[in-house]
């Protein structure tokens, strides 16, 4: 575009004011500070490892373990393998957690907390429900941050009295 003869033209220039910028930069730090704690990064971790329950995402619960994973005393292929026989009869399945408490043992956190589980399926997946959700004794995760990230949480063990022996329908 050309200018008239005799007319200058004013470079552009932004019209967000310095203390705004500062504001703006200011309220993303204080969000930062809160977002990347480590005990918010923990909490996504277990809601994720419960939602790769709920879809049977196993991939995705491969990851979110340590590779010297126990759940009672299966070890972490073997309680993949486990919870692929046992949950794939579901169509759908929601887990909600009851009363759940947390204990800082940095590098580790305990969470306990009760399960009580709802879904659809064929088969054995009535009494599975039932089962689950007639427990008194809480579940107990141990999750562990691996390195110097705050996202780097792990988990490393699951507890449960369901979880120290063999169940009839896996043999």
């Amino acid at each position: 575009m050309k200018t008239p003869i005799g007319v200058t033209m004013k470079p552009k220039t932004s019209n967000i004011k310095p203390k705004a910028l500062t504001v703006l930069a200011a309220l993303i730090a204080v969000w930062s500070l809160w977002f990347f704690r480590p005990e918010h990064q923990l909490e996504r971790a277990h809601r994720r490892l419960i939602h790769a329950v709920e879809s049977r995402n196993w991939d995705k619960l491969r990851k979110l373990t340590t590779d010297d994973f126990a759940a009672g005393i299966y070890d972490k292929d073997e309680s993949i393998e486990i919870g692929q026989h046992v949950l794939g009869p579901f169509f759908s399945i929601q887990i909600t957690e009851d009363g759940q408490t947390t204990l800082w043992e940095r590098p580790q956190c305990v969470i306990t907390s009760q399960i009580r589980m709802a879904g659809k399926g064929v088969g054995f997946t009535d009494m599975l429900v039932s089962t689950v959700n007639a427990q008194t004794e809480p579940f107990v995760f141990t999750w562990q941050r691996m390195g110097w990230k705050p996202w780097g949480w792990r988990l490393a063990r699951v507890e449960h009295p369901l979880l120290t022996e063999q169940p009839p329908l896996i043999n």
